[in-house]
């Protein structure tokens, strides 16, 4: 039997990478950039570290490394990191965060 979470909350951005803890490694990740409705970033399990696909424009845009989002284990907890191109200082991010089944801590 699986054991599905989603989580879904905000943070506001520093400029810098920033860690979200929230108690799992999500499988999948949905990014806004709700201040500017600039950016739209998805990230799932699988893709390369630290990358993610912008749909907020025309046509979508897969972001290269280290611009992106990539799941988090530290001493903390687990959760995702988001880059410090996408964490614009003072803007709000909301997050929708799943992970779908067993295997993530």
């Amino acid at each position: 039997m699986s054991n599905p979470q989603t989580v879904v909350g905000s943070v506001v951005g520093t400029g810098a990478i920033m860690n979200i803890i929230i108690g799992f490694t999500p499988d999948y990740v949905e990014l806004v950039n709700t201040t500017d409705g600039d950016a739209v970033e998805k990230w799932y399990r699988g893709m390369a570290a630290n990358t993610s696909i912008n749909a907020g424009g025309a046509a979508p845009v897969t972001r290269a490394a280290p611009n992106g989002i990539n799941a988090y284990e530290g001493p903390l907890g687990s959760g995702f990191t988001i880059s410090a191109a996408l964490a614009e200082n003072t803007k709000t991010l909301r997050y929708l965060a799943i992970r779908s089944g067993p295997g993530a801590n």
